[in-house]
């Protein structure tokens, strides 16, 4: 059981460095959006990582045995980001369905924080391969992008202080 725990702690720990590496990048290359969009997933996975080894120790008091690899994320534009990022959406996505299939095996019920992951990369990966065949009939129109990512920047501004709310202690 532990190494399939620790195997899932690994994989969210290598997306929330990804989605770090991913957040720089697109904030290097003046997409605001995008980077706010990936830093709400670098929080995502942080959370969701910390809530298994929690559950680790919780339920068969031991401790995550874990070397996350720094992240060799490094695309150098959108148009490459986007391809590099469906490609890591589905090398992900393929991850996280073996390992829930694991651990449904060997429990009889889905871990919730594998499960509330492979949702959220499913709807990325929807969207990122929206954006990009979107941007493909445009021809990567540099107004288009933009629009698309003022649009995000106060999508996912409003989306982190509805967090925000949530998060705060009323003591």
């Amino acid at each position: 059981m532990k190494e399939i725990y620790d195997e899932a702690i690994k994989l969210f720990k290598e997306l929330e460095n990804k989605n770090e590496s991913a957040m720089i990048i697109c904030q290097s290359i003046g997409y605001n959006g995008f980077k706010r969009w990936h830093r709400r997933r670098v929080k995502k996975f942080k959370c969701w990582s910390v809530g298994l080894e929690n559950e680790l120790f919780d339920n068969y008091r031991k401790q995550p045995n874990i070397s996350a690899m720094p992240s060799m994320y490094s695309p150098t534009g959108l148009k490459e980001h986007l391809l590099s990022w469906d490609s890591c959406l589905e090398n992900a996505l393929g991850q996280l369905c073996k390992l829930s299939f694991k651990f449904l095996e060997a429990t009889g019920v889905i871990n919730c924080f594998i499960k509330k992951a492979i949702c959220r990369l499913q709807k990325d990966r929807e969207k990122v391969r929206r954006w990009y065949h979107r941007f493909e009939e445009v021809n990567w129109s540099a107004h288009d992008i933009h629009v698309l990512d003022m649009f995000l920047h106060e999508h996912e501004r409003k989306k982190e202080k509805k967090g925000a709310k949530k998060d705060k202690n009323p003591y």
